[in-house]
């Protein structure tokens, strides 16, 4: 008798569609390990899949595995020749500290494939990292000539003027980014960041709560508010706010102290302990 095991032919082909299904929704949902697991079956079936390749060298870079990554990734980007998977090898080949390989694959994406964004905002990010600021303003203004409506282009760009002081371009880039990505993280971030540079504390802190509405967990976030709060004249809120982010990360505590000191009506303490007694209170 045959064994239970054998599958149909005409099963087959449903049976990957859908384990693969479930491994794109252990993937959304931060689960990479068993992601590789359900795709790995696939793979084995069929060692010729390009999802399979695709999911089974994704979910190992997710989980810091990226030299394991990496020859699964090309296989499908050769396959394929989708833009996102050749951007996913450059990130595992950046990852493996192939560096020159990185931006070689990157380049070929942006050859290939001149308008899609995923691919410049990471060359530009890898480019900021090796010092190339100049380089990577070029690549991103590149492509908003080709995406002019492009969120993201728009606020990579804008936080990379702010890295490097020249506050109005930076505005202006963030602007222009959240106008097309409202709910954008970082930008609105950066945005915030910005307004209290300039000492515009209430747009700021109007910014930030809304920031913590989306991640009310994020320290970052509740610092930012705390001392805008603070140079408003609500010391009470402000402070209570920088004693919540002290105690929810400890690897924030000292930014919260240097926060606090400098801000214009902040506080000063002559000795370690005293601070950290008055945002343990």
């Amino acid at each position: 008798m045959p064994s239970h095991r054998v599958v149909a032919p005409q099963a087959r082909p449903h049976s990957s569609d859908s384990a693969l299904q479930r491994a794109a929704f252990a993937l959304q949902a931060g689960r990479p390990d068993e992601a590789e697991l359900i795709a790995g079956d696939v793979l084995k079936q069929s060692p010729n899949d390009a999802r399979a390749q695709h999911m089974v060298g994704y979910a190992r870079m997710l989980q810091g595995r990226a030299r394991e990554a990496i020859p699964l990734l090309e296989k499908a980007a050769r396959r394929t020749r989708d833009p996102a998977i050749e951007t996913q090898l450059a990130v595992a080949l950046r990852h493996d500290r192939r560096i020159d390989d990185a931006l070689a694959q990157l380049d070929r994406v942006i050859k290939r494939h001149a308008s899609f964004s995923l691919a410049r905002l990471e060359k530009s990010s890898l480019l900021m990292s090796l010092g190339r600021a100049g380089e990577a303003i070029d690549v991103l203004e590149r492509g908003l000539a080709l995406a002019p409506r492009s969120g993201e282009l728009a606020i990579q760009l804008g936080m990379i003027f702010a890295a490097r002081s020249d506050n109005a371009r930076a505005r202006a880039m963030l602007s222009r980014g959240l106008a097309d990505a409202p709910g954008h993280i970082d930008g609105l971030f950066s945005m915030a960041r910005l307004m209290q540079s300039e000492r515009e504390f209430a747009p700021a802190a109007g910014i930030y709560r809304q920031l913590l509405q989306a991640a009310p967990q994020e320290a970052a976030f509740r610092i930012g508010l705390g001392i805008c709060q603070i140079e408003l004249g609500d010391d009470e809120a402000g402070i209570e706010n920088l004693r919540i982010a002290a105690r929810a990360n400890e690897r924030l505590y000292y930014e919260t102290v240097a926060a606090l000191a400098s801000a214009g009506r902040g506080r000063f303490f002559m000795k370690p302990s005293a601070a950290r007694q008055f945002l343990r209170k």
